[in-house]
């Protein structure tokens, strides 16, 4: 079952919407999907919390009970700039709600995007901040623009020679026994009181 929350940040209305799940209602596919890094993200290589050196949705998830959350804000009408500031106030809002259960209740989760805990990546030499290192979802081999249609019903766009009308970002919590109650947490979600 999945759950819908409406939040302000920024000014900014976010939909939120989010479940729980498990392994098999993923679509997974690590090798196109590590392939997909190699060839087009400059992260790939270089950030700990990316591939090669992110683990996999298999070595994170598999026989896990698992919380998807997905955000989404409406930008048909934003420009280029209003539509990047969006971009990072929802990847900063999906991490901190990952930072929050971490630091609560000890489960680790999957950020929506690259670790941005360094200035200065260091993986290859020894994680500086190990405890606050981020894994992103998508190194992980999970097919996003299938699940998040699969799952919650919402179709990826993607920038060509027009932005967008909807931004989307997902990101997961490993809760496995602590689902219940933090799927009860994220129901009460407050932006003011945690994040």
């Amino acid at each position: 079952m999945n759950f819908i929350k409406s939040i302000e940040i920024d000014n900014t209305s976010v939909e939120i919407k989010f479940g729980d799940f498990k392994y098999e209602d993923l679509v997974v596919d690590i090798e196109r999907v590590r392939n997909y890094c190699r060839e087009g993200c400059p992260n790939f290589g270089v950030n700990g919390g990316c591939p090669p050196f992110s683990p996999t949705a298999d070595q994170l998830l598999k026989d896990k009970i698992f919380i998807l959350a997905m955000g989404k804000i409406y930008t048909a009408n934003y420009s280029k700039d209003e539509f990047d500031e969006a971009d990072k106030s929802l990847n900063r809002l999906l991490k901190s709600i990952g930072l929050f259960f971490k630091e609560k209740y000890g489960v680790e989760f999957l950020s929506p995007e690259h670790c941005t805990e360094c200035d200065v990546c260091t993986i290859k030499t020894g994680c500086q901040k190990p405890d606050r290192r981020t894994i992103s979802i998508t190194g992980t081999g999970i097919m996003l623009s299938e699940t998040i249609e699969n799952l919650f019903g919402e179709k990826l766009e993607w920038a060509n020679d027009m932005l967008p009308s909807k931004l989307i970002k997902i990101m997961c919590i490993i809760s496995d026994k602590l689902t219940e109650k933090i799927i009860e947490e994220l129901k009460n979600l407050s932006i003011k009181n945690n994040f």
